[in-house]
């Protein structure tokens, strides 16, 4: 078994912990190079929340393929074609989700 394939949720779950706090929105592509005056404008817990479970769902999908290794599936190519298809379409989601709709307006 690689535990290699185990690093990329471990990251990806930590960030989440890390940004679900609120601490360190900094990590947040576009709103760290916001001007002071768009920061005033956005709801800094909501879009923390809604970041940290965004990271722990593409931390999760990419445990897909290193449990199927375990579980010692035959057909890894198709599982990792999978869960590269299954990881673009929920970031691509999150990102229309995130920009669309002024959820994280004050």
């Amino acid at each position: 078994m690689k535990l290699v394939y185990f690093i990329t949720p471990a990251v990806l779950w930590i960030l989440g912990l890390i940004i679900g706090t609120g601490k360190a929105n900094f990590l947040i592509a576009g709103y760290n190079t916001a001007s002071k005056e768009e920061k005033e404008k956005i709801d800094e817990k909501a879009l923390s929340k809604f970041m940290a479970k965004f990271l722990f769902v593409l931390g999760f999908i990419q445990c897909i393929l290193p449990i199927a290794q375990v579980l010692e599936v035959n057909n890894i190519d198709v599982i990792l074609i999978f869960e590269n298809i299954l990881f673009f379409l929920v970031a691509i989601g999150g990102v229309v989700y995130m920009n669309t709709g002024n959820r994280f307006s004050k």
